[in-house]
């Protein structure tokens, strides 16, 4: 009955099957975080070395210039900034710390750059001696300057993009399963909550209702009432119908038209017959189904709180066509303007509304109100299958 949109099979049904939280732990995340620089260092080195013609000296150096760059600032973003700015929703003061991550990277590709001028010997005949010689021309705040920044960003983008991707897609599909294994939990106990308020329901009708029951039964007994027996046939029809059939998730709505047939005349009998009290069914479809007790609790409900006023009524309708279902019930109820129409019925009416929602998502119209001495519940609902 619960219609999940979830994926099923292929990739993503791989992801989410990943065990991320038993992969995620600290030995782990940092075997990975080695691999990846020790990957993108040797993926920059043979760049160098293969697309730039550098000798592998050269290759090396600049190669290791950039994993340092890159891995000082993927730390400083994700495990200082992010945590302390996107997490806490201070989106202003991380956007304001960007440039900050610029001028670091800016900062410590100049200090690289002086120490490999000062410290390797022979880069008078490399082909980067220039850019290592006006690097070490510039002062630290010529570094840092807004211009500099605005002007070297597409390059430090570019630079830290392929490490940015990895985290966030690993984050990503790391946040997206968790969801999606919490969402398909909940789902589980909703319809677990389904099965207790069904169970529940069934269990409803011991109390009051057998007592009444045999209360009219003792009565037309000692009459020697012909209407005995019929009462005891449709006793026993109502108790088996809740006992046995109702263990499915779907029904024959004919079914539950017998039942409700059952239940409201076995009702009916408390009431002095002059009581406006009818059941109106126009049914056409033999081969529907519809998941049992749904109207059980507005019923139970009308004849619990109605039929109380110097003009009493109660009045259900129940039309089914074309898959449609249309369910009314009117009845005399002393209304509160004070008093909210979730109000009515309690735990009953509530736990009605939660197996709607659950049971036919989009697919029901459920309207409650009170008018004046009259309370009325209308229910739409759409069984065809798409």
């Amino acid at each position: 009955m619960i219609k999940t949109h979830l994926p099923s099979d292929g990739f993503l049904e791989r992801v989410i099957n990943f065990n991320f939280e038993r992969f995620y732990t600290k030995k782990n995340r940092i075997v990975c975080h080695v691999l990846m620089w020790l990957f993108f260092t040797v993926l920059i080195q043979a760049g160098y070395f293969f697309g730039y013609k550098f000798t592998f000296v050269t290759a090396f150096f600049f190669s290791i210039r950039l994993t340092i760059c890159n891995s000082i600032i993927f730390y400083l973003l994700f495990y200082i900034i992010i945590p302390l700015t996107l997490n806490k929703n201070k989106i202003i003061l991380f956007i304001l710390l960007i440039p900050v991550c610029f001028q670091v990277w800016l900062t410590v590709n100049h200090y690289y750059f002086i120490a490999l001028y000062q410290n390797y010997k022979g880069l008078e005949n490399n082909i980067l001696y220039g850019l290592l010689l006006e690097n070490n021309k510039r002062t630290f705040f010529e570094i840092v300057s807004p211009k500099n920044v605005i002007s070297h960003a597409i390059d430090v983008i570019i630079a830290i993009s392929p490490f940015l991707f990895i985290k966030i897609t690993f984050d990503m599909s790391r946040i997206y399963a968790t969801s999606i294994i919490t969402n398909r939990e909940n789902q589980k106990l909703q319809y677990q909550n389904i099965v207790m308020e069904k169970k529940f329901l069934q269990t409803q009708l011991n109390p009051h209702f057998l007592f009444n029951t045999l209360n009219n039964l003792y009565g037309l007994s000692i009459k020697k009432d012909d209407l005995a027996p019929e009462l005891i046939l449709k006793l026993s029809e109502i108790m088996r119908y809740t006992l046995y059939d109702i263990n499915v998730e779907e029904i024959p709505v004919q079914k539950e038209i017998e039942f409700i047939e059952n239940y409201f005349q076995m009702e009916k009998m408390r009431y002095p017959a002059e009581y406006d009290i009818n059941l109106i069914i126009d049914d056409d479809d033999d081969y529907l189904k519809i998941s049992p007790l749904l109207f059980f609790t507005f019923i139970e409900n009308a004849f619990k709180y109605g039929l109380k006023s110097e003009n009493p009524y109660l009045k259900i309708y129940i039309e089914i066509k074309e898959k449609k279902v249309y369910f009314a019930v009117e009845n005399d109820t002393p209304i509160d303007p004070n008093k909210k129409e979730s109000q009515y019925g309690g735990i009953g009416i509530d736990n009605a509304k939660k197996r709607l929602c659950l049971l036919y998502p989009d697919k029901h119209e459920l309207n409650i109100q009170g008018k004046g001495d009259t309370f009325i519940v209308e229910l739409k609902l759409d069984l065809s299958h798409e």
